[in-house]
């Protein structure tokens, strides 16, 4: 600035449940989501996974749907569940 001072915006902590709370409804929260905040994996089905990345696919990158699948796959490897073959040879656990 011209007279010295600095407009920095303040740093603000982002809570990622906020944003994903801001995002869905109540009723997808309960349906999907566990009293641990965790992906409900037999509500959340491959299909609903695929669902997800077809209506992501127009608005984000394929780095981030990589991402997606990285995330579910690592999912099922830490509940220590055998990925389902819906979700193709792609995914398959090493």
């Amino acid at each position: 600035m011209t007279d010295g001072t600095s407009h920095a915006t303040p740093t603000e902590v982002v809570d990622a449940r906020a944003i994903r709370d801001a995002c869905l409804s109540q009723e997808t929260r309960t349906r999907f989501f566990g009293a641990s905040d965790e992906i409900n994996l037999a509500e959340f089905t491959p299909a609903f996974f695929e669902q997800l990345l077809v209506y992501k696919r127009g608005v984000a990158r394929l780095a981030t749907l990589s991402g997606y699948c990285s995330a579910i796959k690592d999912l099922y490897r830490l509940k220590r569940i055998v990925l389902p073959v819906e979700y193709g040879y792609d995914m398959k656990q090493q």
